[in-house]
C-alpha cells in the first residue's frame, strides 16, 4: 500500500493538478527534492495544537545550495498559505449566497487540497488524475477525504468584483452547483439522475465493456480513468458495500441491489477497487484459467452452460455476452460454483469452488460436452461407463432434467446389446404366452417418469413404453401403432373420455428412484399389471469380483466393445508415463469413497468401504506433489475435484484390501 507522501507525489505529476494545486506541488519540486516534500508532509500532518504554536518562518531544513536553495525558500513561503489549523477552520465565516453571486471566482483553499491529497486513498485519486471535472465529481460523491470538522462543507477562497479575497466555509452542495454552472456540464447531467427514481435510467447509459486482450483491457481501463462516469460508479460501489448508511442512501442501496445485475455489481467493484492497479483489473478478465479459454474458443462451453443458465435466471438461450458475465462473476465470487448448475442435475454437494473447478478443467482431458445427473442415476458403474463411452465414441445426447438419469442407462444398454451381453441386464418385462404356454421376457431400458426420446430405432424399440406396447400388440391384439403414455397416477382420471382408449403406464412417486419407477399398466381401461410383470435383478460390478463374471464386468465390456488397451498404474512413475505417452490417455478405477471423500463420508467401523468408480483425466505437479483431476461417479461431470496422488493411492489400496481377488483397480486406457 502506498504511503501518503506517495499519493501526493504521483498525483502531482499530472498536468491539471498544477492548475488546481499550488506551487508546492510543482512536479519538478517533488521529483528533484523529496526531502523538501517530506518536510511539507510533516507540516500537513501536524496536529492542530502544534500547528497553532509553530512558527512556519522558522522551520529549519537541510541547506541545499544553488537552485535548490531558491526553490526551498519559495516552497517555505508558499507553505504558509497551505496550512489552517482545525481551530482556525472552525472559526472561518460562512460564505453567503449574496457573496457567492457577486464573486469573480471561487476556488478550493490550498489547505483543503493538501488535506485531500494526504488523506484520500490513492486509488480514489487516480479517478481524478486526468481532469478536474472528475475531481469535483469525487468531491460531490463524498469519495474524497477532507476530514473537516463540519461534514459536507469545503473551505474556499473567494475573490469579489472589487478584488477583495475572502476565506470561508461553503456547503459542498452549493460549491459543486456553482462549479457546474461554469464548467463540467456533463457532471451536472449525471448527478441529476443519481436518485432513487432515475438511477435505472442512469445505469442504462453506462457501457460495461469486457476485454478480450491485454491491449484492449488497457484501453478500457484508461477510458474508465478518464470517464466522468467513474466517480459515480464508485459512489455506487461504496453505497452497496457500506454497512451503515443514512436513510436516503439505504433506500438507494436497496434500489441499486434490485436494479443492477450481479455482473454489473461485480464489474463496478472490480473497477473501483483497482483504479490504481490496472493489472489486477485486467487479470480478472484475462486470466489464463479455463473459464477464459472458453471465451477464446479454446474449450467447449459445456462446463459453463448449465451454471450460466441458472446464474442468468434460466434464460432459454445464452449469448457470448451472457457467458462473459458469468465468468466475471465466477472469477470474483468463487463460491458461486458450489451450487450453481445443481438445481436440475443433482450430484455430490457442495461442489468445488469456481477457482478449483477452473484449475481442474485446465488440466483435464475427458470429453464432457454432455450434462448428466449422477445423483439420480442409481448405479455408479453405469455413470462412469456412460462417461467413458461418450469420451471414446464422441457420441452425443440431448440432455435435459427429464431424461438425464435415463441417458446413461440407455447408453450402457446399447453397449451390452451390441456385445450380446443382454443377460447381464437386470430390467425385463415378462408375460405368459398362451400359444407357447410359457413365460416370455423382453429386456428394456427404464424411462422413469418420462418417455426418453431415442434417435436409434433399434434402441427406441427397447424403451420401457415401447416394450409394453409390443407385448400388448403381440398378446392382446392391439393396433400396430399403439403408443403408451407415462403418467403420474394422480393424473389418471378413468372417467374422462381421453383415458377411455389407449395405453397408460402409471407410476407412484413414492415408489420411484431416479431411474426406475415400477408402473401399473392400463390399456383401454383394463388393468394389465398382473399380466405384464416387471422383473429386476442385480447388475455386475464395475471391475470383476470373481472369475465367473469376469467377461461381464462393466470395465471389460467397455474394453471389449471399443477395442481399448488397458494397463495397470501402480506408482507415480507409471502415472507420469501414461499421461505423457498420449494426450488422449485417461485413467479409470475404483476406490473407497470414505478415503476419497472423508469430508462427505466418515468411517464408522474398521475396514468400512463403499466402492466408488472414478475417472482420472488430468495430472499436474506443484511443489513436488503430484495432483490428479478426478471425476467420481458421484460428482457432477463438469465439477471435477483435485486430489493428490497419495490421497488417491490410499483409497485404491483400501478397496484392494477388501476385494475378493485383491485386485488392483487403477488402469490407464487408450
Amino acid at each position: 500500500m502506498k504511503r501518503p507522501q506517495t499519493y501526493a507525489f504521483e498525483m502531482c505529476r499530472d498536468s491539471w493538478w498544477k492548475k488546481l494545486s499550488i506551487k508546492i506541488f510543482l512536479p519538478s519540486c517533488l521529483t528533484l527534492f523529496p526531502t523538501l516534500f517530506l518536510s511539507l508532509f510533516l507540516l500537513a500532518t501536524t496536529s492542530a495544537e502544534e500547528q497553532e504554536n509553530s512558527d512556519l518562518g522558522k522551520i529549519e531544513t537541510t541547506s541545499v545550495p544553488g537552485m535548490a536553495s531558491s526553490l526551498e525558500k519559495i516552497l517555505l513561503k508558499e507553505s504558509q498559505d497551505t496550512t489552517l489549523s482545525t481551530k482556525q477552520m472552525q472559526t472561518l465565516p460562512s460564505i453567503g449566497s449574496a457573496q457567492l453571486a457577486n464573486a469573480k471566482y471561487v476556488e478550493l483553499h490550498p489547505a483543503l487540497l493538501l488535506r485531500i491529497l494526504m488523506r484520500t486513498p490513492y486509488k480514489v485519486l487516480m479517478a481524478a488524475q486526468s481532469n478536474e471535472c472528475n475531481f469535483y465529481a469525487l468531491l460531490e460523491t463524498n469519495l474524497l477525504e477532507t476530514s473537516l470538522p463540519e461534514k459536507n462543507s469545503v473551505i474556499v477562497n473567494l475573490l469579489d468584483q472589487k478584488g477583495k479575497k475572502t476565506t470561508g466555509k461553503l456547503s459542498t452542495e452549493v460549491f459543486i452547483a456553482d462549479v457546474y454552472k461554469r464548467k463540467c456540464f456533463k457532471n451536472k447531467e449525471i448527478a441529476k439522475y443519481f436518485t432513487i427514481e432515475t438511477i435505472p435510467q442512469l445505469i442504462s447509459t453506462f457501457n460495461f465493456k469486457l476485454p478480450k486482450t491485454e491491449s484492449e483491457c488497457s484501453a478500457i481501463f484508461q477510458e474508465w480513468l478518464e470517464s466522468t462516469q467513474t466517480p459515480y460508479l464508485c459512489k455506487i460501489s461504496k453505497i452497496l458495500s457500506s454497512p451503515s448508511l443514512l436513510l436516503k442512501e439505504s433506500n438507494l442501496s436497496r434500489k441499486l441491489a434490485t436494479t443492477l445485475s450481479e455482473f454489473q455489481i461485480s464489474y463496478i467493484n472490480n473497477l473501483c477497487q483497482n483504479l490504481d492497479n490496472q493489472k489486477q483489473f485486467c487479470d480478472n478478465y484475462l486470466s489464463s484459467e479455463y473459464w477464459n479459454k472458453i471465451l477464446n474458443g479454446e474449450r467447449e462451453y459445456a462446463p459453463l452452460h448449465y451454471r450460466c443458465l441458472e446464474y442468468s435466471k434460466n434464460k432459454n438461450k445464452l449469448s457470448a455476452s451472457d457467458y462473459r458475465k458469468c465468468i466475471l462473476a465466477f472469477n470474483s465470487h468463487e463460491e458461486l460454483c458450489n451450487d450453481l448448475g445443481a438445481l436440475n442435475y443433482p450430484a455430490l454437494y457442495p461442489r468445488p469452488n469456481c477457482l478449483n473447478i477452473s484449475r481442474a478443467l485446465s488440466h483435464a482431458r475427458l470429453s464432457n460436452s454432455q450434462q448428466d445427473c449422477p445423483g439420480v442415476t442409481n448405479h455408479n458403474g453405469i455413470t462412469s461407463a456412460h462417461r467413458l463411452l461418450t469420451h471414446f465414441t464422441k457420441s452425443t445426447f440431448e440432455s435435459s432434467p427429464q431424461n438425464c438419469a435415463a441417458i446413461p442407462w440407455l447408453h450402457f444398454f446399447s453397449l451390452i446389446t451390441k456385445g450380446k451381453n443382454e443377460k447381464t441386464w437386470n430390467y425385463t418385462l415378462c408375460y405368459f404366452n398362451k400359444i407357447y404356454s410359457k413365460e416370455i421376457c423382453y429386456y428394456f431400458f427404464p424411462e422413469g417418469k418420462n418417455k426418453t426420446e431415442v434417435a436409434s430405432k433399434d434402441l427406441a424399440a427397447n424403451s420401457e413404453s415401447n416394450t409394453v406396447a409390443k407385448i400388448i400388440i403381440e398378446n392382446l391384439g392391439a393396433v400396430e401403432n399403439l403408443k403408451c403414455e407415462i403418467l403420474n397416477k394422480k393424473s389418471y382420471r378413468p372417467a374422462m373420455l381421453k383415458f377411455k382408449k389407449g395405453c397408460f403406464l402409471l407410476y407412484n412417486e413414492k415408489n420411484c428412484n431416479g431411474t426406475y419407477c415400477p408402473k401399473e399398466i392400463f390399456w383401454d381401461e383394463r388393468n394389465l399389471t398382473q399380466q405384464i410383470k416387471y422383473k429386476t435383478g442385480s447388475l455386475v460390478r464395475y471391475f470383476p469380483t470373481n472369475t465367473e463374471d469376469d467377461q461381464y464386468a462393466i470395465s471389460n465390456m467397455i474394453k471389449g466393445a471399443l477395442a481399448l488397451k488397458e494397463f495397470a498404474v501402480r506408482n507415480i512413475t507409471d502415472l507420469r508415463f501414461y499421461f505423457s505417452d498420449n494426450p488422449k490417455n485417461i485413467l479409470h478405477g475404483v476406490g473407497c469413497q470414505e478415503d476419497l471423500f472423508p469430508f462427505f463420508f466418515q468411517k464408522t467401523s474398521m475396514n468400512q468401504c463403499h466402492p466408488i468408480p472414478f475417472i482420472a483425466d488430468g495430472l499436474f505437479e506443484k511443489n513436488g506433489v503430484a495432483y490428479l483431476v478426478i471425476r467420481s461417479a458421484l460428482d457432477d461431470i463438469h465439477s471435477p475435484r483435485i486430489l493428490s496422488w497419495n490421497h488417491l493411492y490410499g483409497a485404491i489400496r483400501s478397496y484392494q484390501s477388501i476385494h475378493p481377488q485383491k485386485l488392483w483397480t487403477l488402469y490407464a486406457i487408450k
